[in-house]
């Protein structure tokens, strides 16, 4: 067949040349005249194996990782390509690196391969190409933000010759796409084919992918065109789709069968779907299964079908023949290689009816012999039929809004609407004033705290170590840590560990905010273990995450003292000797710097001051997106109830509020009493804390400088980051170094006054 794109011949290298991307891409740039070289980083055989083309690309299996980064460079060098295509670089270390080296060569185009996770969700909708990106919160989707920017902007720079293409899930032959579930299981399909009960979510969610077909189009049309496609970035998708037409129409297209669907909440989800029942578990959490839909809802193809003249296929169209595909397959291979899905179906998998009953916190189905087991395609019984019958409803009639509106009286728009506002705001007002246990509510969200982040039975990297400590009013308080080998409780570790444990004079104690637990930020924590080499210790407080409150009838947990109580009981554990009492690891109170996030940094406020007149601050504090104090958060906050309130109303509320509070952590009030060296982050879009309120602690510190005569450090500093949020401070290089800084000099300072 006569190439496609009519363009001189090149010597083109493709880094993955034997991923999804690169198994389809690689024999068609040879079909389109060019010289291919596959890069491979890792000896897997590409999808498009039994293609007889492959015998004419030249293929190199090189390692990109590490200390091997390099030397993986300058052999791309060597290669000497007229154009460049990078489809698996997720770091932007990897990315600068690898840009770094080739300017100045004769490479004519860089392309890029990103993908959409580089788009927040917050991003304005449609996200287009030369729109914001909007708060990323993953890592790997602010990766790939990092790089986009980086590449584009070294292009207005210096000329870059460089393109990026940011594609959504891709479908081909030879891996499972994403399925109506937000999960990449196989089994989904088969149910499809064969009539299976198939959970989906009940929210209205809405998923995108990309033919790998128009992918391999789009790139050969950047090379091209590459004079008009240098320095852009180009969405490479389909237009997006609903879960609920995702699974309708691919069952009746592909299959010619009504699918027999479940509907869900994310949590119901989470229970129902059980882990060895899928074919890669590895994949499996419902909070991924959630973020997968979550985060690519809405990119908009509009400039690749303008500008690269891709044809884009509908979805339905994209993912149909793949599902049979799947469906009809004994074995589906991905990356990592999907074992054969046969053995996780079962002997009489079809044939098993659903049960109401609930054994734990798992459901269970029944088969109809009688055998128990437990279950993917789970039916909740009379009220998900009812769901399903709604939704179907829905679904045939089309219901047009505002048709008999003329007939709408003014006293029914008061009755069903304006009454039922008042009677919600009234009593969301009176419970927070006079009720101790709903202002909690609000104020720490404990019960939010295991919704998007269990805590797992094993401690992640770094720690290596989950153990229980009573607090003097009985709460049990669960800690991670690295400090001494596994062990569950304090009096089963001998005094010559704990003795070991004081010898290393860096130790890092960290305080989560409010609505999680000490799981969601240990990415932090492994990032501080690693760059610094510190002992790193955080906890959950009393009703968090798997701590536990006294066993006091009617008691309200948390409160402000317990947290303040559960905070000293592990500065204790970790400073009191081992000779005492407490059995603690008696680390030097200098050697230990607090890291407060949010609601964290005002629980190390409070904990700071009270050492301090205790004669035994800590050696430094960071306080990470910090506030003043509650009431100011709840009055000011954008994600405060009372911000969709008249402000005038608020002035006039704030006084009463003030006064029934019970809750306050006067962050402001503690401040000036702390005499160890802090360090303020904030970022400026920040919705949840407003950024003034940094700057306010700051100017508090600032006049009572006397206070950190002891230190050869500024008593505070601020850092203001201008493309941050609330929760990704810390993920920013400028924050970072700014901590890495701070931390060292606070150890090294310890050192010396020994």
């Amino acid at each position: 067949a006569a190439p496609r794109f009519l363009v001189s011949s090149m010597k083109v290298v493709v880094v993955g040349g034997n991923g999804e991307l690169g198994s389809y891409l690689c024999p068609a740039l040879l079909e389109s005249g060019h010289q291919v070289v596959s890069v491979n980083l890792d000896d897997n055989e590409p999808y498009t194996k039994e293609d007889d083309r492959w015998n004419k690309i030249e293929t190199h299996l090189l390692s990109r990782d590490g200390n091997t980064s390099q030397k993986f460079c300058e052999s791309i060098i060597g290669f000497q390509p007229d154009i460049l295509i990078d489809g698996s670089c997720f770091e932007l270390a990897q990315c600068k690196e690898l840009v770094d080296s080739i300017k100045g060569t004769n490479i004519k185009q860089y392309i890029h391969i990103g993908t959409i996770h580089a788009y927040g969700t917050d991003a304005l909708r449609p996200w287009t190409e030369d729109g914001g990106r909007g708060s990323v919160h993953s890592v790997f989707g602010f990766e790939q933000k990092m790089m986009e920017e980086y590449i584009i902007r070294e292009h207005q720079k210096s000329n870059f010759p460089a393109t990026v293409l940011l594609l959504s899930d891709l479908v081909g032959k030879g891996w499972c796409p994403i399925n109506c579930q937000g999960l990449y299981d196989p089994i989904v399909f088969k149910a499809m084919k064969t009539g299976g009960w198939i959970m989906i979510p009940s929210q209205v969610s809405v998923v995108q992918f990309c033919r790998v077909e128009d992918a391999v189009e789009a790139v050969e049309a950047c090379i091209s065109k590459f004079d008009s496609v240098l320095g852009q970035t180009f969405n490479i998708t389909t237009q997006p789709i609903s879960v609920l037409q995702y699974a309708v129409d691919t069952s009746k297209t592909a299959f010619d069968r009504d699918p027999d669907l479940r509907q869900r909440k994310w949590m119901d989800m989470s229970y129902a779907l059980d882990k060895s029942t899928l074919a890669l578990p590895e994949l499996w959490v419902a909070p991924e299964a959630c973020d997968n839909i979550y985060r690519r809802n809405f990119a908009s193809n509009q400039k690749a079908t303008e500008i690269l003249g891709i044809n884009f296929r509908g979805p339905i169209q994209t993912i149909v023949p793949v599902a049979r595909w799947i469906a009809d397959t004994e074995e589906v291979v991905s990356r990592p290689r999907r074992p054969n899905v046969s053995k996780f179906l079962g002997t009489g998998r079809e044939e098993f009816v659903a049960s109401e009953k609930f054994q734990g916190k798992r459901d269970c189905y029944i088969y109809k012999d009688g055998r128990h087991g437990k279950g993917y395609y789970i039916d909740f019984g009379p009220f998900v039929e009812w769901q399903s019958m709604t939704w179907r409803r829905l679904r045939e009639q089309q219901v047009k809004m505002g048709m008999d509106s003329e007939h709408i009286t003014w006293w029914e728009v008061f009755k069903y609407f304006v009454l039922p506002i008042m009677f919600w705001i009234t009593l969301f007002l009176v419970s927070t004033l006079f009720f101790e246990g709903f202002q909690g509510m609000l104020v720490y969200m404990s019960w939010a705290s295991n919704m998007f982040s269990s805590v797992p039975r094993e401690p992640p990297r770094p720690f290596t170590s989950n153990i229980i400590l009573n607090t003097s009013d009985y709460a049990e308080l669960a800690v991670w840590h690295n400090l001494l080998p596994m062990r569950g409780y304090l009096a089963n570790y001998t005094k010559e560990e704990s003795q070991m444990a004081a010898k290393h004079c860096r130790t890092l104690l960290y305080f989560h905010g409010n609505a999680e637990n000490r799981n969601k930020q240990a990415w932090k924590l492994a990032w501080y273990a690693k760059k610094t080499g510190a002992n790193v210790v955080t906890f959950d407080y009393r009703g968090f995450g798997d701590s536990l409150c006294p066993k006091v009838p009617f008691a309200v947990c948390p409160t402000e003292s317990g947290i303040y109580e559960d905070a000293y009981s592990v500065f204790e554990f970790l400073t009191s000797s081992p000779e005492s009492q407490k059995r603690g690891l008696g680390i030097d109170p200098r050697c230990i710097v607090f890291h407060g996030h949010s609601f964290g940094s005002a629980v190390a406020t409070r904990l700071a001051a009270f050492l301090t007149s205790k004669g035994k601050a800590p050696g430094g504090l960071i306080l990470e997106s910090p506030f003043t104090e509650v009431l100011d958060v709840s009055m000011e906050s954008s994600m405060s109830p009372f911000s969709y309130l008249p402000s005038t109303f608020n002035e006039l509320f704030k006084p009463l509020l003030k006064s029934k509070l019970k809750h306050k952590f006067q962050q402001v009030k503690f401040i000036k009493n702390v005499s160890s060296p802090v360090l303020f982050l904030h970022g400026e879009k920040d919705k949840i804390v407003p950024v003034t309120m940094s700057s306010k602690l700051y100017k508090v510190r600032e006049s009572e400088q006397t206070l950190c005569t002891e230190s050869e450090l500024p008593c505070s500093d601020l850092l203001m980051l201008p493309t941050a949020d609330h929760d990704s401070v810390m993920k920013g290089l400028d924050a970072q170094g700014k901590v890495l800084d701070f931390v060292s000099k606070v150890w090294k300072n310890k050192r010396r006054r020994k």
